[in-house]
């Protein structure tokens, strides 16, 4: 009787131990297939992540490139502006010097520099200054249709003529910013006009006499 209650107790016992075990086994499994499962989706986002971040540092890459490309575009512009032989300024609406090249600089004895965030009115003799001044007003007022203009100005520089052209300065949105100008001496030319009109008034006073 106690053999059998033993036999018992003990294939009692065994199957428990089975059934742990399978429990075990079917935990074990699940656990694997649930890493192999987070593996898969750490796999993906990394994935992701990367072509992300490839993103970023293609954007980034071409920004820069685009940012050098507009620095290098913006300092041929300047050099080109610079040596010009001509003078070329730019005024805003309120008639403050926004540049001038050095063409503009020789031919008005004025620094670029002194000249940037100024007026005629702080550069020129008054009279001088209020006929350029009258000039770029009455432009501006006609807004950003108006026709270019071109006069013959006389000074600042004593026997000083320029051919001064202007035209408004407008933004893409139709809006004034100010006149963009181009001035060339034509003092030599100017000299000439009067020689030779000296040397015709002498002709024509030796053949009347």
């Amino acid at each position: 009787m106690k053999v059998r209650k033993a036999k018992r107790r003990g294939t009692a016992r065994g199957v428990g131990v089975t059934a742990l075990q399978k429990r075990l086994r079917q935990t074990e499994r699940r656990l694997r297939e649930e890493l192999k499962e987070r593996e898969r989706e750490l796999a993906e986002q990394k994935a992701i992540l990367e072509t992300a971040l490839e993103q970023v540092d293609r954007g980034i890459a071409e920004r820069h490139a685009h940012e050098q490309a507009l620095r290098s575009q913006s300092a041929l512009t300047q050099a080109i502006i610079e040596q010009i032989p001509g003078a070329v300024f730019v005024k805003d609406r309120e008639g403050r010097f926004t540049l001038a090249n050095r063409g503009w600089s020789t031919m008005s004895g004025v620094a670029a520099e002194q000249a940037i965030g100024r007026t005629v009115h702080e550069l020129y003799p008054a009279q001088t200054a209020q006929r350029f001044a009258a000039e770029d007003e009455k432009l501006l007022a006609q807004g950003a249709a108006a026709p270019p203009i071109e006069v013959v100005h006389e000074g600042p520089r004593p026997n000083q003529f320029r051919i001064v052209r202007k035209a408004v300065l407008s933004g893409d949105d139709g809006s004034v910013r100010g006149l963009v100008c181009t001035s060339t001496d034509i003092s030599e030319l100017k000299r000439i006009e009067s020689e030779l009109a000296h040397q015709a008034k002498f002709i024509n006073d030796v053949f009347d006499s």
